[in-house]
């Protein structure tokens, strides 16, 4: 039973939708959410793709998955918010401020990292540790366990740090032990194997299954309204999604 109190149920107030569309909205989440095919201790490292108009709501489903994930046990989300540093930053701080990630004086169940870089290793490895320990104490409170979510760039230096900061994990955890969602935002868009007629893996394509590979339990969520490419790859290719889920346009569009 997916639970969608708490966060997503506050988010989803923030929005101030019609009924219909907050229906839908929970309906979608809850359907990607199922398809990660990780709740309940479930193990998966599949791959889905979700489509929606031009300006139809993707990145508040992406938000209200996000929310829904960190209320049915997620600790950590990866979100790959393009190529650009500006559309990064845009993704950040509106993640932030719909998640109301700087808190209220209280428990705060959000942590957002900056960009990860090579001189702030130790200092991510640590935060996120942090974090993952109160996963892991049964006592300890749901109000006490936050969601690490982590913003990235879609290039493979960045992709490369990611793997950083899991490989400093492991050293730590086991991370079979925690479900992870990652979210590509526009995920037509650099990610696909741009050399595979030669049989090889053009840099983000060949980053990206690096950073997928270094996480046992994982959803790959790919966001997209141009979904001909992801759609047309081969069976066999890794970024080849499971499912594909279509965002439909209410009123509010």
């Amino acid at each position: 039973m997916i639970k969608t109190g708490g966060e997503f149920e506050q988010f989803i107030k923030r929005q101030n939708l019609s009924p219909g569309s907050e229906k839908r909205l929970t309906e979608n989440s809850s359907r990607i959410l199922q398809r990660t095919e990780l709740l309940d201790g479930e193990s998966s490292s599949n791959c889905q793709l979700v489509v929606g108009e031009v300006q139809s709501g993707k990145t508040m489903s992406f938000t209200a998955l996000i929310a829904m994930a960190h209320e049915n046990g997620f600790p950590l989300v990866i979100v790959l918010a393009g190529t650009k540093l500006q559309l990064l930053s845009q993704t950040r701080d509106r993640l932030r401020k719909d998640l109301r990630a700087d808190g209220d004086g209280g428990a705060n169940p959000w942590v957002l990292t900056e960009k990860l870089t090579k001189g702030t290793r130790k200092e991510n490895v640590q935060k996120v540790q942090d974090v993952l320990k109160i996963w892991l104490e049964k006592d300890a409170p749901k109000t006490f366990k936050s969601t690490v979510v982590i913003t990235s760039l879609k290039n493979r230096d960045s992709l490369d740090e990611i793997v950083h900061l899991i490989d400093g994990l492991k050293s730590r955890f086991d991370l079979n032990n925690f479900p992870v969602l990652i979210i590509d935002d526009e995920g037509d868009q650099a990610g696909l194997n741009l050399k595979w007629r030669d049989d090889e893996e053009s840099p983000v394509y060949a980053a990206i299954n690096r950073m997928r590979n270094s996480l046992s339990r994982h959803s790959y969520v790919m966001y997209t309204a141009t979904p001909q490419g992801p759609l047309l790859i081969g069976i066999q290719d890794a970024l080849s999604p499971k499912y594909v889920t279509l965002l439909k346009s209410g009123e509010d569009y």
